[in-house]
């Protein structure tokens, strides 16, 4: 999936060489990219980037009256373009970092915008403030700053909609606004195995599970904090699951599990390992598994009558009888 990248640092800090080192390993690979510069910059020559170790290419130079998506989509239609490369990327317009934006969604290729972050009074300049908050990735002084909240398996409800699309849709207006410091993602996917997410090196934060972390994460993240959402019944600092059955099912917890129970899978503390281990407690063991993948999938099959119980964390189940008509089945 194409991207957008902002690579920033300070002045004589070698962007160009980057931008100019990135764009021949894609020609090297008998790739063709398309660079861009500002016109104002001409410091190189009009339409020319340049290194101070000497190294150079020429570019389509841009102003803020350009409309660089229809300026890019003018180039792929002339043939293949693996790459685009904008420089001194702090001169764009807002506008212009949109188009950008709209350049990677509708046109399928990356753009990759290099280019300082602050001005000399320390002031974000206006197109690097939007790239902050449109780029999918960000760099500077060669680490990742990766645009990846990952809110560990959002609950997908059963119309379709994403617990994670309410969470965007509540605190942020549109992509690329700011709300209490943290930029809106462009987009919002779940294509990625959540392990994958959680064991990147580029992670910046993400929320896991409590068996995941004890069991295989521990020693490989840090952790930073443990979320307390001020559930009733669950004082700072603890951990609360629910049962649920179908409303008009009225045997007690040990007949249910004479039945089947569902849950979303084995690595999960609320789904899995805590329920088991109080039955444990009891004396008591489901006499059938049924493993869903997800609470929602877990609540849905009892209410379908798949499952006769599931264990769903409290969040999770507030979330669902807010939002589906679950909390009248179950």
């Amino acid at each position: 999936m194409a991207k957008l990248y902002f690579h920033y640092s300070t002045m004589n800090a070698g962007k160009s060489t980057i931008l100019l080192q990135a764009s021949h390993n894609y020609i090297e690979r008998g790739m063709q990219t398309f660079l861009l510069t500002a016109e104002l910059d001409q410091r190189a020559g009009k339409g020319r980037i340049a290194s101070r170790i000497g190294i150079g290419s020429e570019a389509e130079t841009f102003t803020p009256e350009t409309d660089l998506f229809a300026r890019i989509a003018a180039r792929l239609a002339e043939g293949p373009c693996a790459c685009v490369f904008v420089d001194e990327a702090q001169f764009l317009t807002p506008d212009q970092v949109w188009q950008l934006a709209r350049t990677v969604d509708d046109l399928s290729v990356p753009v990759m915008c290099y280019g300082l972050r602050v001005d000399f009074r320390g002031e974000l300049f206006p197109g690097s403030a939007a790239l902050l908050a449109l780029a999918d990735e960000m760099r500077a002084a060669g680490h990742a700053v990766r645009d990846m909240l990952d809110f560990s398996r959002p609950v997908t409800l059963p119309d379709g909609t994403l617990a994670t699309a309410a969470f965007k849709v509540t605190h942020f207006n549109e992509p690329g606004t700011v709300r209490d410091g943290i930029f809106a993602c462009q987009q919002l996917t779940r294509d990625t195995d959540v392990w994958q997410v959680w064991l990147d090196p580029e992670l910046v934060l993400a929320q896991t599970c409590g068996m995941p972390y004890r069991t295989k994460l521990h020693d490989t993240v840090q952790l930073v904090g443990t979320p307390d959402y001020g559930l009733p019944g669950c004082p700072p600092g603890y951990y609360r699951s629910i049962f649920v059955a179908r409303a008009k099912d009225n045997r007690p917890l040990s007949e249910l599990v004479r039945g089947c129970f569902a849950y979303n899978e084995p690595l999960s503390q609320s789904g899995w390992s805590a329920p088991i281990t109080h039955l444990s407690e009891l004396g008591l063991s489901p006499d059938t598994l049924l493993q869903t993948g997800a609470h929602a999938a877990s609540a849905q099959s009892v209410a379908s009558g798949q499952a006769d119980l599931a264990s769903l964390d409290l969040l999770t189940w507030l979330l669902l009888r807010e939002h589906t008509d679950l909390g009248e089945v179950l």
